[in-house]
């Protein structure tokens, strides 16, 4: 995380749960970064993280974000213990390539 921090990057969590829920799990596994709350699943839908309102919880997805706004990279599969340095290398050579590669970032859909 502190990698990531060096490179300017943010990293924001989204969540069906509450605040307090969020609070509480944030506090019990010392959460690094912000989880936001989306409990009317907006924006687990607009972001295929939800396939409807109704889902229970969010399918893990990440989305790496130029500071444009443009969807860099998406990773509708993401596997924890690897993906802190999957996206620190892709902010790296996002950076080093001289900005936003448009062609790094696929169709992303319901899963």
């Amino acid at each position: 995380m502190q990698q990531l921090n060096a490179e300017n990057t943010v990293v924001l969590g989204v969540s069906f749960d509450t605040v307090a829920e969020n609070r509480a799990f944030a506090e019990k596994f010392d959460f690094p970064y912000l989880l936001l709350c989306d409990t009317d699943r907006e924006i687990g839908l607009a972001y295929h993280a939800a396939s409807n309102p109704d889902q229970a919880s969010a399918n893990r997805i990440t989305y790496l974000i130029g500071p444009d706004g443009t969807i860099l990279r998406a990773y509708p599969k993401v596997t924890v213990e690897t993906h802190a340095g999957e996206i620190l290398e892709a902010v790296r050579g996002a950076r080093s390539a001289g900005g936003p590669d448009p062609g790094t970032a696929p169709e992303v859909g319901p899963s």
